[in-house]
């Protein structure tokens, strides 16, 4: 079918355009006031002058900057978020932490424990927040006994740290204390491709550190 003969069930829709007289009229009039269309004309020092039409909606929000620096702006944007959801996805933290976050943090005890957990979580969600890559960046301890929820906070921590603060040079190690050891040790082999400096800078060079079982 063709847009001068269009298709029969097409026809019944009184709003359909093919064919059929001032059907677009019909639609434009039951557009909501807010969404009526005003032509907007800008002037992009990179871009150049651009004219498009925008919403009543739209200019109310301010949104009439150039389109053009909008959808470079929405480019990047959804590579940011495509590159940290795959960060979230390969980062090598236990299997059971991963994407894990302080909705997977259940309190547990008395009252006087449960305000405990709340006050760390609390604390841990605002460190996530917060947190600034660099040498002066404070570092966390962890202390408690097996099975007390350190790894899973410091994973969820973790988590929430790309999830928050992500840029595309960020890297989570996670290692146990007894993987470094083994690690070192290998350095000593003179067949070893990686120096002591290299792996030391590896260490401290990463954005986000977590060294488990310590003690």
């Amino acid at each position: 079918y063709s847009l001068s003969q269009p298709m029969p069930d097409a026809i019944q829709n009184e709003y359909h355009t093919a064919g059929r007289d001032k059907s677009l009229s019909k639609l434009i009039e039951n557009i909501p006031s807010d969404m009526a269309l005003t032509q907007i004309t800008a002037d992009c020092d990179k871009h150049g002058k651009q004219k498009w039409y925008a919403s009543r909606r739209a200019i109310a929000a301010g949104e009439i900057g150039c389109q053009k620096c909008q959808a470079d702006k929405d480019v990047r944007r959804a590579k940011i978020t495509s590159q940290r959801e795959t960060l979230l996805d390969q980062v090598k933290l236990p299997i059971e932490h991963k994407r894990a976050d302080f909705s997977d943090w259940h309190l547990y005890g008395d009252e006087k424990v449960r305000a405990r957990l709340i006050k760390i979580a609390t604390f841990a969600k605002q460190y996530a927040i917060d947190y600034k890559q660099g040498l002066d960046r404070p570092c966390i301890l962890l202390s408690g006994k097996t099975g007390t929820g350190k790894t899973k906070i410091a994973c969820i921590i973790a988590n929430e740290i790309i999830r928050h603060n992500f840029n595309p040079r960020m890297t989570v190690l996670f290692k146990r204390s007894s993987d470094i050891q083994n690690e070192f040790k290998e350095l000593w082999d003179r067949n070893s491709n990686k120096s002591k400096a290299a792996f030391m800078n590896e260490l401290a060079s990463a954005p986000v550190l977590i060294i488990d079982e310590v003690g």
